[in-house]
């Protein structure tokens, strides 16, 4: 599982491990890996003396939409075969990270059930339908559908379904049986030290450079953004933080330009979030709840982001995120922040004062602790 200060890039576990960790605050846990190829972990945690929940998660898998036939097939795999051993009848709660799981396992008892939907997959496949030939096209359109549809028998069958965000939320048309777990930040005694303002030139980026929208995102700041800002504010600098596992995947043709420092992989990013002036988070693709800018502002720092980077979090200009699409308004938004020191402490004062009250670990917790309290007393049971 993840640990806090591990390294950049672990956005997926970090969610994973909040999640673990509010299951701990109900009972004991003890894992179970069936296959560790495709899936991370089973966690059993037993409430009290007779109440017991099961938790099955998966790391991210392109398989969700094989739930689709799920009540005409039951898989015979080793996972399947290893999960009926367990006796999940016998749970009172079981928790699947992603549907692929359901398929995976052979799960169908949804009385039972919360589904961590995490980051929908048909955002992804809505992203260059307008792309290719008509066949192409069409091929998209039809995938798209099937994994939305998939989506929609899932909030439909399990008891309860959880997205990362209101918007997320909207976008299944405000299912009631969705509920909205935030993704969060890890909390470190260094957000609560007080900021450094070094004079507004220092922009960092920091998140996993494995993940080729982050490299695009970056390639297009530095190729499109940076030379604009320079030419107003030549010392100003680009730090690039994030986890490499030497894989170079996408557009890194900007890794030698000027201003731009490439960091790579670190053991603690505490320090380059204490050395940021401004964090930009400039993603031109991707869907989900950027981790990166959550800690960002719990480290009192402001983000200048794409909508698309800042999907999820419904904060303004007063709470510490800037908002700009084409590359002049983008250079502009980091100028302003830049040459306005007043400006960068008072949004980033009341970012980090709402992220700690939505964004924290603790309020992931406390809605995954009401969902399983439901689901209990709907079978007579309450939690000690």
């Amino acid at each position: 599982m993840f640990t806090p200060g591990q390294d950049v890039g672990t956005g997926f576990m970090q969610r994973l491990n909040i999640l673990y960790k509010g299951l701990q605050q109900i009972g004991d846990v003890t894992h179970f890996q069936p296959t560790p190829e495709t899936v991370r972990s089973l966690l059993v945690s037993s409430v009290g003396n007779q109440t017991s929940a099961g938790v099955l998660m998966e790391e991210a898998s392109n398989a969700a939409a094989s739930c689709w036939s799920l009540r005409r097939h039951q898989p015979t795999g080793s996972n399947a075969q290893a999960f009926r051993r367990m006796m999940p009848e016998s749970f009172d709660v079981v928790f699947l990270h992603r549907l692929a799981m359901s398929w995976w396992t052979g799960w169908t008892d949804p009385k039972r059930t919360i589904v961590d939907l995490d980051d929908l997959v048909s955002h992804y496949y809505l992203q260059g339908l307008a792309l290719g030939n008509p066949a192409v096209r069409l091929l998209k359109q039809l995938r798209c559908q099937w994994v939305r549809i998939t989506e929609r028998r899932a909030l439909d069958a399990f008891r309860f379904s959880l997205v990362c965000s209101n918007e997320d939320r909207n976008y299944v048309h405000q299912h009631p049986k969705v509920l909205v777990v935030p993704n969060s930040y890890w909390p470190s005694p260094k957000m609560d030290e007080t900021p450094i303002d070094h004079g507004g030139s220092r922009l960092v980026f920091i998140g996993s450079m494995t993940f080729p929208p982050n490299v695009n995102g970056v390639a297009w700041f530095v190729r499109e953004v940076l030379p604009i800002i320079r030419r107003q504010r030549p010392d100003a600098q680009l730090q690039v933080v994030g986890r490499t596992q030497n894989q170079r995947h996408g557009d890194w043709s900007w890794v030698d330009a000027p201003g731009v420092e490439f960091v790579g992989s670190v053991a603690d990013i505490a320090p380059y979030h204490q050395g940021a002036d401004i964090e930009v988070c400039p993603l031109l693709q991707g869907r989900g709840t950027r981790i990166k800018i959550l800690e960002a502002l719990a480290f009192a720092k402001p983000v200048v982001s794409t909508t698309i980077g800042a999907y999820g979090i419904p904060f303004d200009e007063s709470s510490g995120i800037f908002r700009a699409d084409d590359a002049g308004e983008f250079a502009n938004q980091c100028l302003r922040l830049m040459s306005d020191s007043k400006l960068r402490q008072q949004s980033s004062t009341l970012a980090k004062e709402r992220v700690e009250a939505s964004f924290s670990p603790k309020a992931a917790q406390a809605i995954i602790t009401t969902a399983v309290e439901t689901i209990l007393s709907e079978q007579g049971l309450v939690l000690p």
